[in-house]
């Protein structure tokens, strides 16, 4: 059973985005598109490192659920600002079933685990990389439906990868499907940079 959803200011009304993602608004291609893959990691950076600063960190075992909840909120509207967002609706911290650290379906809710916030042998890393890696995805599914410019070439490598996205094959069978699918190489590597960068301030 839920003992999060969201915060009561988000509009929890279905998303209106297009079932079809493949109609690009016509003003879009009239607008310099935004710097590729890194395209606001470096604010996620920041974001985290004041939102998670080491006294934070080192004792993230001893932080209550309620400011653990707090942080994770906070973080998620600093990415969302980050991603320039359009259509997020909020993070949800919910059981999200075994081996699954978060999903997003592009309707704006970012799904967290539970078990991630309530786990006190866990660090906020995971927390971090799980937001960024599904706020990547929502940022994605918006530049399909047309909602920000894009170069065209990474435009056209989503797209392809949102008509084979699925799980129920071998990796090994068939690569694109997800494990190696060119949206999820993308939302781990946002994640991943994050945390790579944000973890430099930890080195000895």
């Amino acid at each position: 059973m839920n003992y999060f959803i969201g915060s009561n200011t988000f509009d929890k009304t279905p998303n209106e985005i297009s079932t079809s993602r493949y109609w690009l608004k016509s003003n879009i291609e009239k607008v310099e598109p935004l710097v590729g893959r890194d395209f606001g990691l470096s604010e996620c950076v920041e974001a985290a490192r004041e939102l998670f600063p080491k006294e934070i960190i080192y004792n993230w075992s001893e932080c209550t659920i309620e400011t653990r909840i707090k942080l994770v909120e906070d973080y998620s509207f600093y990415v969302a600002d980050a991603f320039k967002l359009n259509n997020f609706k909020g993070l949800y911290i919910e059981d999200t079933g075994f081996g699954c650290a978060g999903y997003n379906n592009g309707d704006g809710k970012i799904h967290v685990s539970e078990m991630l916030v309530n786990n006190k042998n866990e660090t906020p890393f995971e927390l971090i990389d799980t937001i960024v890696h599904e706020m990547r995805h929502q940022y994605q599914s918006e530049c399909m439906c047309g909602l920000h410019p894009i170069d065209s070439n990474v435009l056209n490598e989503w797209l392809a990868a949102d008509r084979l996205y699925t799980n129920d094959s071998p990796y090994a069978l068939d690569p694109w499907g997800y494990k190696y699918n060119a949206l999820e190489l993308d939302a781990r590597y946002a994640g991943e940079t994050v945390i790579r960068e944000f973890t430099k301030d930890y080195r000895v």
